[in-house]
Parts: C-alpha cells; structure tokens; sequence
C-alpha cells in the first residue's frame, strides 16, 4: 500500500441548507474531496449518515440543543474515508465534541498505529462550550500516543483578536514546549 495519504478537514457549517440543499451532493463540493483520502467534515449538525459515493462516512455525536428555542443541534464531527481504506479505519472513541479513530498501521506502513482525532470546540461564548474539553482532549491525546502516532484535525474555534498568534509558554496548561524539529509525523 502507498504510505502518501490526503488527510482534511472543513467546516461544513451544516450539511444541510435551504439555499444549497444537501450539501454531499454538491458537484463542486465532491469535485474537492475526489482526491482527499480521509476528510473530517466539522459542524454537520446531524447525527444521520452522510451517503458520497467512493466514501465509508463514520459519524460522531451530537450536542443536543439546551432549549426548545434552539431550532438545530451543535456540532457534529464525520470522518469520511475512502472505501478501500474501511477495514483499516475503526471508530475508538467518540463523543460530542471529539471523533478518535485508528487507522491500522498495515495501512500506513508503518510501525504504529495512528490515532487521527476530529475535533470541534465550539466558541467560548457558546452555551455548548464546556471549560473540560481541553482536558478531555489531552487525556485523549495522553492515552493515544502511549498505543501509536496521533494527529489531530478540525475547529477549534480558536480566535486570538488581540491576543498573540502563537504558542506562549507563559501560563501554557495544554501545550508542551516543542520544538520545530519534533512537529513531524513518524510513519
């Protein structure tokens, strides 16, 4: 098998539309990812199975709304695959606001798995944001890399405004120091 894969993500902002219709179903939209092998599609807003063909789709959960005047749920993380990939993907954990998956290592030709998250966070100022996400996600990333290689995609609704765009070491809880010779991927 070729170890050169196409990994994506894009923020769907809801798979469907009153003015687009459905949206998996969009030449343009297919025309873009024909060449992508494993593509996390963020904020779908469903929770139902998105049928392109070519693709296996692995569908997460759901925040449902918090009120009856909420008319739509938030969130929702798919991955899609290509079908020829399928028996090399499974689903290891899979919550509201993240997907894990492994993509076996007889695929990847390689030595370890690896554990391809799809993450959405929604914006701080949203009822549905919950200050345990980041640690619920370096738990995860924790537990992962201690079984394989991880990689991780999606919005994290990260705004910075007036705030600096780049990683401060100063009161950094989430992020270990890095260097930029260790941001490769082992595979």
């Amino acid at each position: 098998m070729s170890t050169n894969f196409g990994f994506s993500t894009w923020n769907i902002h809801g798979i469907s539309s009153y003015v687009l219709g459905d949206k998996s179903k969009n030449k343009d939209f297919l025309d873009d990812i024909n060449n992508i092998d494993f593509i996390f599609l963020t904020e779908t807003w469903c929770k139902t199975n998105i049928d392109i063909p070519g693709f296996r789709a692995f569908v997460s959960d759901t925040a449902m709304p918090y009120t009856n005047q909420v008319c739509r749920k938030s969130g929702g993380t798919t991955l899609l695959t290509k079908i020829i990939f399928e028996k090399f993907v499974s689903i290891v954990k899979n919550s509201k606001h993240f997907l894990w998956y492994k993509i076996s290592k007889d695929l990847l030709n390689a030595e370890k798995d690896l554990f391809l998250c799809g993450v959405y966070i929604p914006p701080e100022k949203s009822v549905y944001f919950e200050n345990e996400i980041f640690d619920e996600l370096k738990n995860d990333i924790v537990s992962f890399e201690s079984r394989g290689n991880v990689m991780i995609l999606g919005d994290f609704n990260a705004r910075t405004c007036k705030l600096e765009d780049f990683i401060s070491n100063d009161g950094n809880n989430f992020i270990n120091v890095t260097s930029e010779n260790c941001l490769q991927a082992e595979t």
